[in-house]
């Protein structure tokens, strides 16, 4: 049986809450880096997926696109499920 991610789109006080509350508990899952944006990786762009130590899954995520001026940062919260269609 394999979990099933949905992402919901959160508040920038609801994510620094969670990673100010628990940082020490947290650990990142995922990241991506590419801090200069080209043709070879595309454009510029931040992300990662935070999660418990010892945990199956992420639960928050940061996602920072664009120019280093004007980046678009979102925050995700994740709702994991199982997966029931796994043979």
């Amino acid at each position: 049986m394999s979990l099933k991610y949905t992402w919901k789109k959160t508040t920038p006080e609801v994510y620094r809450y969670l990673r100010h509350t628990h940082w020490e508990e947290m650990q990142p899952f995922a990241t991506i880096t590419n801090l200069e944006g080209n043709s070879w990786l595309g454009e510029r762009h931040i992300m990662t997926e935070w999660g418990f130590k010892g945990a199956d899954a992420p639960i928050v995520k940061v996602d920072e696109r664009g120019s280093i001026e004007k980046p678009e940062v979102t925050y995700w919260l994740a709702f994991v499920t199982k997966d029931d269609t796994d043979a």
